[in-house]
Order: structure tokens, then sequence, then C-alpha cells
């Protein structure tokens, strides 16, 4: 099992620094559950959480960083059954990182869609890097999404050679990012609903998500199910209203 913990600390006068600490213990034999490694990373700025990827030989770190535009991710190889970890390449990628699902590795490629800034500020950014390892991780494509209009990075997912993001104003786009070829990432179709998706699950031809409705008053949140067969017309089949008042969904 892996854990991974973050502090911040500050001083007057003198620049924030932030630890993330990652540790695997053993938990084989119940009665002898023990440390086995501990990996520690100190950088600058200010940051309050990460968010993990992680798949069998590797983990991906990351997290916002409200000094800088970009965020940075750490690799950590973990490939060793015995749980000895080593630290891998670090990956600087154009906008900030605030969930797991914002980055994936698949086929040999790592996916990020990040967006710079405090969101609104500049539109999502889709960036592909080949993986040759844990220490060699390279950049492979980069494609600026188009927006209607300034919007906020809500929501990412990834489901083989295609990604789904949404972003936020107070109609709610779903975007679908073609993946097919990594080093040239293309925007396909586009959907707006109102509200604005927390979550999704990709199921093959068909796309569930959860999120909020602000067209209903008494059941704020919304379950959605959508045709994504054609990836250049996305179609909402059916939406469910439950809950009452404002509600959220505690993700990530």
């Amino acid at each position: 099992i892996y854990t991974v913990s973050f502090e911040n600390g500050w001083c007057w006068r003198c620049e924030a620094t932030q630890q993330t600490a990652i540790t695997s213990i053993n938990i084989a034999d119940p009665r002898n559950i023990h440390l086995v490694d501990r990996l520690s990373f100190t950088e600058d700025g200010y940051g309050w959480r990460r968010s993990i990827s992680v798949n069998q030989n590797r983990m991906y770190v990351a997290g916002r960083d409200y000094e800088n535009e970009h965020s940075t991710i750490q690799v950590v190889d973990i490939s060793n059954h015995r749980g000895r970890m080593t630290a891998g390449a670090t990956v600087e990628v154009d906008g900030q990182i605030e969930s797991r699902w914002q980055m994936n590795e698949y086929d040999g490629v790592l996916r990020v869609i990040s967006q710079p800034g405090w969101g609104w500020s500049g539109a999502p950014i889709v960036e592909t890097f080949t993986v040759v390892d844990s220490s060699t991780v390279t950049p492979l494509g980069r494609l600026e999404m188009v927006l209607p209009r300034p919007e906020s990075l809500m929501s990412v997912r990834f489901d083989g050679d295609r990604a789904y993001a949404v972003t936020f104003e107070q109609t709610d786009p779903l975007f679908i990012i073609d993946l097919s070829n990594p080093a040239t990432p293309v925007q396909r179709g586009e959907l707006e609903i109102p509200g604005w998706l927390y979550h999704m699950e990709p199921r093959g031809d068909r796309l569930f998500a959860i999120g909020y409705d602000d067209t209903v008053a008494d059941a704020s949140l919304a379950v959605s199910l959508f045709d994504v067969s054609n990836m250049d017309a996305p179609i909402q089949l059916q939406r469910v209203n439950f809950g009452s008042d404002y509600g959220w969904m505690v993700e990530d």
C-alpha cells in the first residue's frame, strides 16, 4: 500500500516551502505490517494537496501551485515488487492539476489536460508525453482547446484513445478529444448542457456523469447518460435529478 502526505511550511520574510512524502507499507502479513520505503520531495511555491495517478509501474504525483500557472508532475517508479521506490523524471505541464483524473498513462504515453492560472485566464491544454521509462518522459504532442467563451475546467476523464473534458460558466460544454494519434491530439465534438459535471464514468459508447443541475431548484444533483459513439456529435440521452437544494459531490 502507498500513502501520499503533503505539508506546507511558511516563515516570515522567506519563501513558502512544501514537501510531499510518499510511503510504501507492506501489508502482506496482517501480524507484521511495516514500513518499507519513503521518498520526500521539497519544492518552492504554495499549494495544499496532491493528486496521484497510479499504474503497475509508476506513480504520478502532481498538484496546484498557487504561485505559478503551471504544475509539476513527479514520476515515481514503483515497479519493485518488494515496495522499494525510485524517484523518476519531473514533468512540467502548462496548466494546473487539481484532480487525479487530469493525468493518465496509456500505451506508453502520459496524457494530461490542465488549465493555466486560476481558471478562466486561459483555455485548457492537452499535452502528451512519451514514457520510455520512469526516468525518461519526453514531450510528444500539444493542443490548446478552443472554448466558446472563457471558462474553468471542471472535470476530465480519459478512456483508451479519447478524453472527455468539461468546462463551466453557466451552461456546461462537454468536449471530446481524439487521442488516437497522441502526437497530434484533436478536439472533436462538444455538447452544451445546463449546470456542470463533477465526475464522469466512460462505458464504451456510453458516458455516465454526476453533476449539478442549476435548472432544478429542489433537486440540484443529477446523473446524466450520454451517447458518445459519434465523437463529433455527443448526445445526452437522459438526466435524472435527486437530492434537495444546493448539493455537491466530494470527489478526489
